[in-house]
């Protein structure tokens, strides 16, 4: 076991953008793909009509959650509801069409475009092929930056995305710990903190599954079929669960089990660790967005945050989201073709993807 007053302490940050170069879908494939019912369609032009670009697909998740409610509020409450919350603005365009439909037929709605995500994910995930991919990370590369990051550090992967392709890499002859004993969480966040090579799912996985046992990490995705109710955090509120984490209760649900075991677990990481290397993620999450400004940027830790642009070169809105997270008030400053840091050296931003990064850190391992 890692002695934690001495040893160096990295932690990986996993966003949608990280798991492209393995055959991952951008946000905005996925939302493609849900796309393709009719209601769906429908959906997504009136949200479109106030969100432009940011909307996809879970805020197509965050309509019909409301749409659910919606279905079960008084009149007097859909009225405060539509002149106080933004989205519910949109939800009430959409509420003259779906006020014919019964909640079973909305939750079948909302239960189609969950199975939609969940195949879009197991696509990459459950069945990968990496021999038809064009370019990307070789798995082995990967198991070897991994496995060598484990072995001089405690290295701590945390992954924003619904699939567990890091561990199925890595296979059962590296000992990555999850929390979990027996399918099942095993809640024991002394020995998650301790493990020099931990992975946890922040935002849910397609793997998780509810049995006669309880929550349990399946060993293959099942697909949602009926409705399974957990408490909504206020007296007598519930809310559906799913095995993602996306939509409008989003950070309310972070908060539920087994998800704020990760949280917990995340946020003593951040506040430990020497170094956080962020991947792929678009700093759009307000939860992770508070941990990693509060637990990581209020103590001297280095930065990385790698993302991919054809051009190698740093938008604005990027920079800017960034710097808002972190507090800064200076602008980021090329250092090298794609490379950028900011004035006080503590953030550096990759822009040459996931993939080039990997490559270009071969060394200490091959």
């Amino acid at each position: 076991m890692n002695n934690l007053s001495n040893t160096h302490k990295i932690v990986f940050l996993l966003g949608a953008g990280a798991m492209i170069p393995f055959g991952g879908p951008t946000t905005q494939a996925v939302t493609e793909r849900v796309s393709i019912f009719a209601t769906c369609k429908y959906l997504f032009g009136i949200l479109q009509n106030r969100y432009k670009d940011s909307c996809n697909f879970e805020t197509l998740l965050s309509a019909i959650e409301l749409l659910l409610e919606w279905h079960s509020s008084t009149d007097s409450n859909k009225f405060i509801a539509s002149q106080n919350t933004s989205i519910y603005k949109s939800i009430f365009q959409m509420a003259n069409v779906f006020r014919f439909k019964t909640k079973e037929e909305i939750w079948e709605i909302y239960r189609n475009v969950i199975n939609e995500i969940i195949e879009v994910i197991k696509d990459y995930d459950y069945y990968p092929d990496f021999t038809n991919r064009r370019k990307g990370i070789d798995p082995l590369c990967l198991k070897k930056y991994i496995t060598y990051y484990s072995k001089t550090s405690l290295c701590k992967i945390y992954t924003l995305n619904y699939d567990r392709l890091i561990p199925r890499i890595l296979g059962k002859d590296v000992d990555i710990y999850e929390g979990i004993d027996n399918r099942q969480y095993a809640y024991d966040i002394k020995r998650f903190v301790n493990h020099p090579l931990t992975h946890f799912n922040l935002h849910g996985s397609i793997y998780l599954h509810y049995d006669y046992k309880g929550l349990i990490l399946n060993d293959y995705p099942l697909e949602i079929e009926n409705p399974y109710t957990i408490s909504g955090g206020n007296p007598n509120e519930h809310k559906i669960f799913l095995p993602i984490i996306a939509g409008y209760h989003k950070s309310q649900r972070i908060l539920s089990e087994p998800f704020n075991f990760g949280a917990g677990a995340f946020m003593y990481d951040c506040n430990t660790c020497d170094e956080i290397v962020i991947v792929g993620y678009s700093f759009s999450d307000p939860h992770i967005n508070s941990i990693i400004g509060n637990f990581v940027n209020k103590k001297s830790t280095q930065i990385t945050i790698i993302d991919y642009s054809h051009d190698m070169s740093l938008s604005r809105s990027l920079e800017n989201r960034i710097k808002h997270v972190f507090s800064l008030d200076t602008k980021f400053s090329q250092i090298d073709n794609g490379t950028y840091r900011d004035a006080e050296n503590k953030i550096t931003i990759d822009m040459d993807g996931f993939d080039k990064y990997i490559r270009n850190h071969q060394e200490p391992f091959f």
